[in-house]
């Protein structure tokens, strides 16, 4: 715990094994702001042994101290208690359940009724989470008599920190704790805070409990997460998790999910609180940058940081689903203007469509439209690539494309088609026999062509073969989030759902982007697009690790000096 002074000799006094015996018991959690001591919330009071009650304030409490973020999560906690407490709007009730009766669609007004029932704290090491989360627990567990919470870890081996963590937030003589099989404290007040294991997702389904938290839940699996969530149902309480943005291998990766949509506002009744490690008062953050020379960048911001960033063995690695998947803006579209700024008077086109054919049956096809971009909004040759619509054939040829690229209105003579430079010489069906009679030998590109699509062009406009992957992969994640910070690829998630589970999941295999992932289509979409109209040429052989798929170092080390958070807004928790 932080600073503990004053707070030492008051907990000397609670802690006193004599107090066991007398009839009230000061049984009060005071929340207070670090180094102010102005009051945040109170919990519980003066509990009366014999009437099994609370009988008012108590004269001493336990006084636990936060900053920054760390209030933001008190203040929330304190709120919801209020609104728990209260008995339910009935008309609230009545939406909720026409809206599962008639499977209707969450709508924002909804949504905001709906309260809180999961909240999400996210952080690097130091950053307090664990201290938090199980500071809330115990909150609740004193404030009501009777209560249940439990605290999950990934197994048994891991219910050492939040025990420690509990023994250090309640004075001794406020519980009594019953180690294994059972792992429970059980509370002068008849609460119980047990510690439970999330190795087995079915034994989360026995039992209830009015708060559950899961501790390192980046090692916990989402059918545990959904166990232990739906215990909380009966007594109308919520999930709180405390987590470290998931490696590769880590069960957790629905946290990173989670988190994404929570952002994107897209995860109803849910919140979540960034803490950054480098806001904590109380550890010094020279020992935090002097790990920064030992590891990747990507280590770095993850793991000590604690930002939510794409897994490492991502290929395009800088996405953001936060950032990068969003709906097109109904203002700024300039793709015509666009098209004939870089492709010149023959430039006619209203669209940018662009294909990846790969041997039968996959096709890959996304629909683009350019926005101005802020940083030039003058320049045409400037301009956000935004994929709206999306083609994705898993049985299908290029005559397939071009009907249904037909079907959605769209006038071939007025679309640019970017395709594979092999969609010259070769076609998606390779072997002669099962070719159509009529394009038999043909590429793809006559196919189009001969289609009603007569505007096709490779992606390299100086060159007839494919720029080199790992230039594409550099060119790409440098438009999805380059330098500063200002993005130019999007892509509307709702209607391209293969395109940006692409975008996520494109793996690296023995330190190169794997060419048999389905991914590997969309992705290649993108980096035809890009390189149609911004390519980064270079030397491919030096891109591999120190270009491809690592950033620099001095972006992490500028927005240390600008004291920039980067993955979430700014705060800390002050303990662990």
């Amino acid at each position: 715990m932080p600073r503990a002074s004053t707070q030492q000799l008051v907990r000397s006094q609670l802690d006193a094994d004599g107090r066991r015996d007398e009839r009230f018991l000061d049984l009060q959690i005071d929340w207070v702001r670090y180094k102010s001591g102005t009051p945040i919330a109170r919990f519980g009071g003066l509990w009366d042994r014999s009437t099994k009650c609370y009988v008012g304030d108590a004269p001493r409490s336990r006084v636990l101290e936060v900053h920054g973020a760390q209030v933001e999560a008190i203040t929330l906690f304190d709120r919801w208690m209020g609104d728990h407490l209260r008995e339910p709007d009935p008309e609230v009730l009545a939406r909720v359940r026409e809206v599962i009766q008639q499977d209707l669609t969450f709508d924002a007004e909804l949504g905001a009724l709906l309260g809180l029932s999961e909240l999400y704290l996210t952080g690097g090491r130091r950053s307090g989470k664990t201290v938090i989360m199980e500071g809330i627990l115990c909150s609740y567990a004193v404030a009501v008599d009777g209560a249940i919470v439990w605290t999950v870890t990934p197994s048994e081996t891991y219910h050492e920190e939040p025990r420690q963590v509990i023994e250090n937030l309640l004075p001794s003589s406020w519980y009594a704790y019953n180690g294994w099989p059972h792992f429970t404290f059980y509370l002068e007040n008849g609460a119980q805070h047990v510690l439970r294991s999330g190795h087995k997702p079915g034994a989360l389904k026995k039992g209830q409990a009015a708060l559950v938290g899961l501790n390192e839940a980046q090692q916990i699996s989402a059918e545990s997460y959904r166990n232990a969530r739906g215990a909380t149902i009966d007594a109308g309480g919520f999930a709180l998790v405390a987590a470290n943005p998931p490696i590769a291998g880590d069960v957790g990766v629905w946290v990173l999910d989670s988190v994404t949509q929570i952002e994107m506002d897209d995860r109803p009744a849910a919140e979540h609180i960034f803490i950054d490690p480098l806001k904590n008062p109380h550890i010094d953050p020279r020992k935090l940058l002097a790990l920064k020379s030992s590891m990747t960048l990507h280590d770095w911001l993850t793991q000590i940081r604690g930002q939510m960033l794409q897994l490492p063995d991502r290929v395009l690695y800088t996405w953001d689903r936060a950032v990068n998947e969003r709906v097109a803006p109904d203002f700024g579209r300039m793709t015509h203007e666009f098209l004939t700024a870089w492709e010149g008077e023959r430039a006619n086109w209203n669209h940018l469509i662009v294909v990846d054919v790969q041997r039968f049956p996959w096709v890959a096809v996304g629909i683009f439209d350019i926005y101005r971009d802020p940083r030039a909004p003058t320049d045409m040759k400037a301009g956000l690539l935004w994929m709206r619509e999306e083609i994705a054939l898993s049985a299908g040829d290029e005559v397939d494309v071009c009907d249904e690229l037909k079907k959605r209105g769209y006038d071939g003579a007025r679309c640019l088609l970017v395709t594979d430079a092999s969609c010259e010489w070769q076609q998606l069906e390779r072997d002669l026999i099962r070719q159509r009679p009529n394009f038999k030998g043909k590429g793809s590109n006559f196919i189009f062509r001969s289609n009603g699509f007569p505007h096709v062009v490779p992606p390299d406009r100086d060159s007839k073969a494919n720029p080199d992957i790992f230039e594409r992969i550099r060119a790409t994640n440098a438009c999805i989030r380059p330098a500063d910070d200002v993005p130019s690829l999007f892509v509307d998630a709702k209607r391209c759902p293969t395109a940006v589970d692409s975008a996520r999941k494109w793996r690296m295999h023995k330190g190169k982007p794997s060419r048999d992932s389905k991914a590997a289509h969309f992705g290649d979409v993108f980096g035809y697009a890009v390189w149609r109209f911004f390519p980064r040429r270079g030397d491919a052989g030096k891109l591999l690790a120190s270009e491809g798929i690592t950033r620099d170092q001095t972006e992490g080390f500028r927005e240390l000096a600008d004291g920039g958070g980067g993955g979430g807004p700014p705060g800390g928790f002050a303990q662990r």
